[in-house]
Formats: structure tokens, sequence, C-alpha cells
């Protein structure tokens, strides 16, 4: 995978501030994802241990794991705003496997009101507000023609069974100060530079082409518009459990 700085926005990089990069920046990134293999096998390995779990309900399930597909994930960057979607014209009709377990949900996000915005037509629209903050670490690596930087989110998770919240850091994040603009997939950003890859315990996200130079037919930003509802996280959780106790 090869991928090309254009020469006119190298010198925005290296002379002018985030900011004003990022209002005058249009990119589409193409992202993959893929399930982790290690997550799989731990999986099924527990499952092949339950005893309570039919053989016919656990080769289901085991086919259901190997057969997974890699799917296709686009971040539509434009000014300020930003737009993740997923790719569904690849996926084959009746076709049943995990895919790459990343979530499927739409994101808008708008850097300059903090925004970030998953977007349901079934329960609301959801404000994400996290208390979440980025540890920089030391290790870096290649992703394509770029040099990335691991940082790794450390938020507040809401523990639904006891109502509380506990701090969680797992994933991995790989960034590029190369292009810095600070979004990223899903509700990820933030970072001083784009994210190329994520690495969560589940699956694997990574860039495999960044067009820094889109015509703006191509561009497609999902706003949100003014008059339709948003609801908090808290309130998300309140109304999964109202369906849940609906369905008993």
């Amino acid at each position: 995978m090869r991928i090309h700085l254009l020469p006119l926005l190298l010198i925005c990089l290296t002379l002018l501030p985030i900011e004003l990069c990022s209002q005058n920046s249009s990119v589409i990134i193409k992202y993959q994802g893929v399930i982790n293999e290690k997550y799989v096998d731990s999986f099924l390995i527990d499952l092949e241990a339950k005893k309570d779990v039919s053989m016919h309900i656990k080769q289901n399930v085991n086919n259901y794991y190997r057969s997974a597909q890699p799917e296709i994930f686009y971040l539509h960057i434009q000014g300020l705003e930003s737009y993740y979607y997923t790719d569904f014209s690849l996926k084959v009709e009746g076709e049943d496997n995990a895919g790459s377990l990343a979530s499927n949900d739409d994101y808008y996000t708008n850097s300059k009101t903090g925004a970030i915005i998953k977007l349901n037509e079934t329960i609301g629209n959801v404000l994400f507000t996290p208390e979440k903050h980025w540890e920089i670490t030391d290790e870096v690596k290649m992703i394509g023609d770029y040099r990335c930087i691991q940082a790794i989110p450390v938020y507040k998770r809401y523990n639904e069974k006891t109502d509380t919240y506990y701090y969680k850091k797992r994933t991995k994040v790989w960034f590029t100060p190369d292009i810095p603009l600070s979004f990223g997939p899903a509700q990820y950003k933030g970072l001083p530079g784009l994210i190329l890859q994520i690495e969560h315990r589940r699956y694997t996200l990574t860039a495999i082409h960044i067009d820094l130079n889109p015509d703006e037919a191509d561009l497609k930003i999902n706003r949100v518009d003014e008059n339709e509802r948003i609801i908090s996280f808290q309130e998300l959780i309140r109304r999964q459990k109202e369906m849940r106790k609906n369905r008993y």
C-alpha cells in the first residue's frame, strides 16, 4: 500500500497550525476491518468447554466466526466535520458470518462544537461526551508510508449492572502527525494526527487508502439536523434497559 502526500498538503502541514489545516482540508479514508484470530480462538475454546451448549450450536457458532469476512468503512472529512460509515455494498445477501466485529454504527463529529454523535434511527441519535483522555506512548511503527505513534484511550465506561462508572484502557490507537487532522473512525478523535489504525481486543481497523484531494462531489457528510432529537448516553442506557424489560 502506497499513499502519496501532495506537495500542497505538505506545505500546509509544515507551515500552518492544525486548526487552519483542518478548516481547509477535505480527505476520504478507506479502512478495512478484520476480526482478530486470537480473540476468535479464545472465544471458541471457552464455548467448547461449555457442557450445557449442544454440539449443533457449537458448530454453527464455529462456522459463523471462522467464515468471518473483512469489512470496509469510510471516514469523510470536510473542514471541521467528519462522517464515518460502513460500506454495506460488499455484503452478500444471505451471507451469515461475524464480519469484522467492528461496530457498524454511523458517526458524525464536529470539532468546532466538540460533538460526537452516533446516528441511530431506531433509538435516537446519541451524543457522546465521554470523560476520556489519551496516553501517548513511545511506541512507533509504519503504516503504509506514514510514521505512526501509539496512543491509548483512557475513559470512563458505564457498568449497567452496578450503575457505576469504571476506568478502562485496552484499545491501542495509531495516529500519524504527518496528517495533523484530529479525526478517526467512530468515536475515536482528538489526537494531534489522523488515526490510521485501531487495535481492539476483537478486531483491527486499518487505513488502506487515503485520498488527500478528493472531488467535492465524492464527499459525504451526513449532518444531524437542528430539529432532530439527540439523546445523551445516559438516556440511551435507560432506553435499552426499558427495551429489555419489555421483552420478558
